[in-house]
């Protein structure tokens, strides 16, 4: 039985909770998507933050999920990605799905003068 793919936004929150997460990026860089580029500098619709798609398998349809994150440098990046992972899995269960997270940006407190 195939169930509607999840909602983009109640990912974004799902991401965003994860610990060691500072921002979520649209899930393709602008530049990687020329016709999604024009047509945001033209309407001024943002790419999403989590792209999910549709995946046809032999268990009939899963949800592929793509998000792009900024990481504290407080938090170690491979398992910050990790625990982001794991949040949208637990988040969609019991559905099938692959995460796909990119470190778009590590970001952490200025060094102080000595």
């Amino acid at each position: 039985m195939n169930q509607p793919l999840p909602a983009a936004d109640g990912l974004y929150e799902v991401i965003r909770s994860v610990d060691g997460v500072t921002a979520v990026y649209p899930a393709r860089p602008a530049w990687q998507n020329i016709a999604g580029a024009a047509l945001g500098a033209a309407t001024g619709v943002q790419l999403p933050p989590v792209l999910v798609l549709a995946v046809e398998d032999a268990n009939g349809t899963t949800a592929d999920v793509r998000t792009r994150i900024g990481v504290s440098s407080a938090h170690r990046a491979p398992e910050v990605c990790r625990e982001v992972a794991a949040a949208v899995r637990r988040h969609l269960e019991p559905r099938s799905v692959t995460v796909d997270v990119q470190v778009a940006a590590i970001s952490g407190p200025q060094p102080t003068p000595r």
